[in-house]
């Protein structure tokens, strides 16, 4: 105890001494000089030699000034020293002095009045040191006096904070262990709360996935049933399959026999081929002879169709190889559908129409006893030298064959020129203008016989297909100008598509024909305007024309409606009609109609050549 006291009493002078040192070193300097010290004069209550004299005795090494440390260390130092001799000073009074009793009695008097009174532990030490001062130093009694009250103050002062303190931690303690268990209650039903919650949702899973598995369950047992339904009915498909294998069988063998029959048919439908061939191949010379002679024939025309003629004999020459191939196939053809294995051929007439190339071709079925001619071609068109029209005349030769049957002439070898009472043509008027126009389109769509009904007006019930092409001219009185048209009739079929495209290249007209009964000429109406739009020039006038509406007359029943054929005449920009080559609905219309567009056409450009040529004239005599 005595030694806790001991220490305390340090620590209370340590902090007095800091004190003090604060009070000397108002300004701050961190050490004191010797008049520093007498800041303490009336801290102390001593003179200012005392003071000067402890400055002495704490400046141990005697530089003149004091430190903290040197002034806490000195000053603890004497004070320590003071009470050693306090002590000892103490014991010899205890055994010395008779008059213990008063001066503990006047100590404890002291106490009191400081308010020290059962405040110390030790309070025999701080006696002793009391009743040592009293004896030796009154003043430094008055001081310690002094300090113990200022102690005791700070000891009071502090239990009191101390006390404040506890009264604050318990009061704190006691908030926060109720906080703790309202947050512990808090928690214990949240987790409740939470326990109840998720057992809710574990149950309700437990029942939907139960419902699940209830219906998937259910779902099987339907699938089962349905696969062991098919599984019976595939049971029954197999014993009527294996019921019928031999039904089938038999009807193998069978579908074998009749194809070693048919094998035969064939190798005698070949020998028969080849015959037919050798025999085709004797009347090529006789063919190229003839068309020679035509071609010579044709040269005598007006110098503007001379021109044109040539060309075509020209191209003509090209389709030599082409047109042996055709007659060879459409004899074939023939032989095969008649299935003559003996080459006898029944009398019959068939006619060909419309085809430049069937002229130039001889029929291998002609009779010797049954000369055959040609109609006359009649051409009239205006000459430069003569004004009069020109008629040309050709007579074909006969030349005999195997008698194998009689084929009549073709109707297309011949052109007519017929006078229309809207269109009143002298007999012998010269053209004014000459425009080429060309038929195109599918095969079949009466091309042939829309040029029949406006050349000829009539119409015939069968043709068969247009080989090469076939030209017709016709004259029109548009205007009162005279305008003679070369209409070329063309083929169809994609075979002679090439030959087609060749005619196409110097036209000033075209009329585009399809089929108003059949969808497909529709739909390959865009492919033939494709090729006229990269063969012929930009201001080529082009006519599209849905015939054989004399088929359907309800508009709507038909496959190609009137509205589906004015869309596609926007789209290209290009006119359109219907037309009827039987009864012949909208024939001259639309022969009129394209002629005077094409006449417009020729007069634009005449008119402009002629701006250009003034124009020349008009630099040239400026020049000069």
């Amino acid at each position: 105890m005595t030694n806790e006291i001991t220490g305390n009493i340090q620590d209370l002078i340590s902090a007095k001494a800091k004190e003090l040192f604060q009070i000397c070193n108002q300004e701050e300097k961190g050490f004191i000089i010797r008049k520093d010290i007498q800041h303490l004069r009336d801290e102390l209550g001593v003179e200012s030699e005392q003071l000067e004299d402890v400055f002495d005795s704490l400046d141990i090494d005697h530089n003149g000034f004091l430190t903290l440390e040197e002034f806490t260390s000195g000053f603890s130092m004497f004070l320590s020293n003071q009470m050693a001799n306090f002590n000892d000073n103490e014991q010899e009074l205890i055994e010395h002095n008779p008059n213990e009793n008063e001066e503990q009695q006047a100590f404890y008097d002291t106490l009191t009045a400081l308010g020290a009174k059962g405040l110390y532990d030790d309070e025999e030490t701080i006696m002793g040191l009391w009743m040592k001062l009293r004896e030796t130093d009154r003043i430094l009694l008055r001081q310690f006096e002094q300090f113990i009250g200022k102690v005791t103050d700070e000891i009071k002062r502090s239990k009191l904070d101390h006390q404040s303190i506890e009264a604050v931690l318990r009061s704190k303690s006691s908030v926060y262990n109720d906080e703790i268990k309202k947050l512990y209650d808090e928690m214990e039903q949240q987790i409740k709360n939470e326990k109840a919650k998720v057992l809710e949702e574990e149950k309700l899973k437990e029942r939907e996935l139960r419902q699940q598995m209830e219906e998937q369950l259910h779902i099987k047992e339907q699938q089962l049933a349905e696969v062991t339904k098919k599984q019976n009915d595939l049971e029954m498909k197999l014993i009527h399959t294996n019921l019928n294998e031999t039904e089938i069988k038999n009807d193998n063998e069978r579908l074998q026999k009749e194809k070693i029959e048919l094998k035969q048919q064939l190798q005698e439908i070949t020998k028969n081929l080849e015959e037919s061939k050798h025999y085709i191949s004797q009347l090529q010379f006789q063919t190229k002879k003839e068309k020679r002679d035509r071609a010579k024939q044709a040269l005598n025309l007006t110098e503007n169709l001379v021109i044109e003629r040539e060309n075509l004999v020209k191209e003509l020459n090209t389709l030599k190889s082409l047109n042996k191939r055709l007659v060879d196939e459409r004899d074939l053809q023939h032989d095969v559908n008649s299935q003559d294995r003996n080459l006898i051929l029944t009398h019959g007439s068939i006619e060909k129409k419309n085809s430049i190339l069937s002229n130039y071709l001889s029929s291998p079925y002609r009779d010797d006893s049954e000369p055959e001619e040609d109609d006359d071609v009649i051409y009239s068109l205006d000459n430069d030298e003569t004004e009069s029209n020109t008629g040309i005349t050709k007579n074909q030769d006969h030349f005999g064959t195997k008698k194998l049957g009689t084929r009549h002439q073709p109707i297309g070898a011949q052109t007519v020129f017929q006078h229309s009472e809207l269109m009143n043509v002298p007999s012998n008027a010269s053209p004014d203008r000459i425009f080429k126009v060309a038929l195109i389109g599918d095969s079949g769509v009466g091309k042939t016989s829309f040029i029949q009904r406006f050349c000829k007006d009539h119409f015939t019930e069968t043709f068969s297909a247009t080989l090469g092409v076939d030209i017709q001219v016709k004259m029109l009185n548009i205007d009162n100008r005279i305008v003679a048209l070369q209409i070329w009739d063309t083929a169809g079929q994609e075979r002679f598509r090439s030959i087609t495209k060749q005619f196409l290249r110097k036209c000033d007209g075209i009329i585009l024909v399809y089929d108003v009964t059949s969808e497909i000429t529709f739909q390959n109406v865009r492919s033939w305007i494709s090729c006229t739009q990269e063969l012929t020039d930009a201001d080529c006038v082009v006519v599209l024309v849905g015939n054989k509406t004399d088929l359907c007359n309800d508009d709507e029943q038909r496959p190609v409606k009137y509205k589906d054929g004015a869309k596609l005449a926007d789209e290209y920009r290009c006119l359109f009609f219907e037309s009827s080559a039987r009864l012949g609905t909208s024939v001259i219309e639309i022969m009129e109609a394209i002629a005077r567009l094409m006449q417009e056409k020729d007069d634009r450009l005449r008119k402009g050549e002629n701006i250009i040529n003034l124009s020349s004239k008009t630099k040239k005599s400026g020049c000069c």
